[in-house]
């Protein structure tokens, strides 16, 4: 990722850090304005975004869904990234990130003049900015979060939302079943010599339990 915003020059390097530390949708972060983050909570709050409407930029308070409206906490390294960009690019929309001219964010002028070639030059032609939420979210579930704290942190409407799209990143997903049964039938004896599995099972020779047949 740090290859990634290195590569997107240093005006733009804060706004792809910004939706990849924040998992922010690209019209919510590019409609954020100044007063809605608070640098010493590390905090932003969500409620506007950035839309297209028959090719005019607006601002509108209409968001996706209504989870939609939320506080995204963000880390000290985030907050002085941004507290310095702001000093540094005043503009008058009051947003957080703009376009080099200090107007608003076009979604397409943004993929086609910053992230693609940013992304070529790093060995992901593909990539969309979509994709860094995407990242986001796989980062925090592969760290241990909990589904529910990730859900409420994409604006999603429910956990299953989150489940269903990001289950192959969840750690234990595939190991949870088998390891449950191991935890609860480890310590049945087996005719394996030697054989013990990680939850405590039988290291000794033994007959196999003789289960009566199902009717």
């Amino acid at each position: 990722m740090a290859y990634l915003a290195d590569a997107a020059g240093p005006f733009y390097r804060t706004r792809l850090l910004a939706a990849a530390q924040t998992g922010l949708r690209f019209g919510e972060l590019a409609g954020l304005p100044i007063t809605n983050v608070d640098l010493l909570a590390g905090e932003v709050h969500v409620n506007q975004q950035l839309t297209e409407v028959a090719g005019s930029l607006e601002i509108t308070e209409r968001l996706k869904t209504v989870t939609s409206r939320r506080t995204v906490t963000i880390g000290r390294s985030l907050s002085e990234l941004l507290g310095e960009h702001i000093g540094r690019s005043p503009n008058g929309h009051g947003l957080v990130l703009t376009g080099t001219g200090g107007g608003r964010m076009r979604r397409s002028n943004f993929y086609r003049g910053v992230l693609k070639p940013a992304a070529a030059a790093t060995g992901v032609p593909q990539l969309r900015m979509h994709d860094l939420r995407h990242t986001h979210a796989s980062l925090l579930l592969a760290a241990g979060e909990p589904i529910p704290t990730v859900a409420q942190r994409l604006g999603h409407k429910d956990s299953a939302t989150t489940l269903r799209i990001y289950a192959h990143v969840v750690p234990g997903t595939e190991r949870g079943p088998a390891d449950a049964m191991d935890s609860m039938f480890g310590t049945i004896p087996t005719t394996v010599q030697g054989w013990r599995g990680s939850s405590g099972g039988s290291d000794l020779t033994a007959e196999v339990i003789d289960f009566p047949q199902s009717q």
